[in-house]
Parts: C-alpha cells; sequence; structure tokens
C-alpha cells in the first residue's frame, strides 16, 4: 500500500475509534428488534438443501458457526 496513504489511514483512527461507542449504540438499537439467529436445527429440509447448494456444500456438512461474542451493553 501507498505509504501516503496508510499515514492518512492512521491519521483517521483516533476519529474512527472516538465514533466506535456511538456506532455501536446505533448497531444496537437497529437490531434490537432481530430475532435471534436461527440454527441449522431450526431450517426445514427445503431450507437446509438451498443453504448447502448456495454454500457449494452437502447438507451433511453444514454445521452452526460458534456463537458470536456479545456486544458489550448487548448481552
Amino acid at each position: 500500500m501507498d505509504p501516503e496513504m496508510m499515514q492518512e489511514m492512521q491519521g483517521m483512527m483516533p476519529a474512527v475509534i472516538q465514533q466506535m461507542p456511538a456506532l455501536l449504540k446505533k448497531v444496537q438499537a437497529a437490531s434490537a428488534s432481530l430475532p435471534p439467529p436461527r440454527k441449522l436445527s431450526d431450517l426445514t429440509p427445503a431450507e437446509r438443501a438451498k443453504l448447502a447448494q448456495l454454500l457449494g456444500t452437502s447438507e451433511q456438512k453444514l454445521k452452526d458457526p460458534p456463537a458470536a461474542p456479545a456486544i458489550e451493553g448487548n448481552k
């Protein structure tokens, strides 16, 4: 990467980090009404088949992803 671009990006980091708490609050508010993520066992056989096809794998190889870490204040 161009050194000037790297320097500009590094210079923006304090402002980005300063905005993170407000951004996290907006994300939490926007996602508060969403249902919890579904597990493979929640899917119908047709949904599992479609998911496997979209991912280019077999249904037998499908696994639930590991649980996402809780965001502070959203536990």
